[in-house]
């Protein structure tokens, strides 16, 4: 597996500075109004999660056919899994969750294997 790309110092300071300016807007529509302020970031928050991630709904239909193309079993071990506990396994995370890029483990599989790639 592949790490994840690493920001220069320099791109660390443009998306810092890319932060600051969405925080300054976000503090201008919320007009000192905590609870709009909070609503926006989570919007904002979900939002992004999205686009890395894709809506829910999407993932779940991935997952499900991932589960029944590995005859319900674990990508690591090979044991039987159930699908409601399984984890979808990003190969290359940048990749996003997709047929070619998931392998679906257990849940103690994928804590253990986070774990060893000191990823957890």
């Amino acid at each position: 597996m592949t790490s994840h790309r690493k920001l220069t110092d320099s791109e660390r300071q443009s998306a810092k500075e890319l932060l600051d300016e969405i925080r300054s807007k976000l503090d201008v529509l919320a007009n000192s109004d905590k609870d709009l302020l909070f609503a926006l970031r989570r919007k904002i928050f979900k939002e992004l999660s999205y686009d890395e991630r894709d809506k829910p709904s999407a993932r779940k239909a991935i997952k499900k056919k991932k589960w029944i193309e590995q005859e319900r079993k674990c990508a690591d071990c090979g044991e039987p899994m159930q699908f409601k506990y399984s984890h979808a396994d990003r190969i290359h995370a940048p990749a996003g969750y997709n047929m070619d890029n998931i392998r679906l483990v257990h849940s103690e599989c994928h804590h253990k294997s986070q774990s060893e790639k000191d990823y957890s």
